[in-house]
């Protein structure tokens, strides 16, 4: 074979992987006209736009919407992690995100509506020791007496 050929052979195969890639089964929401579909994920994407990586947020799914292994989706909160303009997907982490960590990508088309949301847990205690000290330091109590001094 030669290298034309070859050239050839890996371009056909690269077309049919990428092919097989950008076709999801089309969601169409139930009681929705086509052109409101497409108005809802029109904002759904700006809001994608809008978000950035690590944000809180909540996101409900259309009636009788399924993941790509056919489980149904419901309403849920996790960490914005990216949004793929080429496929219309999002990645949602249910964890705090670290290093080299990916959320689970859901098609855009079965999203409802995504939200900011306010995170529950209450924010870690900085590990450093000195920045610990310098918070106690500038903590002012009760019946502290600057604090007169503070608040004329």
């Amino acid at each position: 074979m030669g290298a034309p050929a070859k050239r050839l052979v890996g371009l056909n195969a690269l077309m049919v992987f990428l092919i097989g890639c950008a076709t999801t089964p089309a969601f169409k929401p139930a009681g929705l006209s086509d052109q409101q579909a497409e108005t809802r994920l029109n904002d759904v994407r700006s809001v994608c736009f809008s978000l950035r990586q690590g944000a809180y947020i909540s996101v409900k799914f259309y009636e009788g919407a399924a993941d790509s292994r056919g489980n149904k989706l419901e309403s849920m909160t996790g960490y914005f992690d990216a949004f793929n303009k080429m496929n219309d997907t999002i990645s949602i982490a249910k964890e705090r995100l670290k290093a080299l960590d990916r959320g689970e990508p859901y098609p855009l088309q079965v999203i409802a509506d995504i939200t900011p949301a306010q995170e529950t847990g209450m924010l870690p205690e900085p590990p450093n020791i000195l920045v610990r000290a310098v918070k106690a330091f500038l903590t002012v109590g009760e019946n502290d007496p600057q604090r007169l001094l503070l608040t004329q």
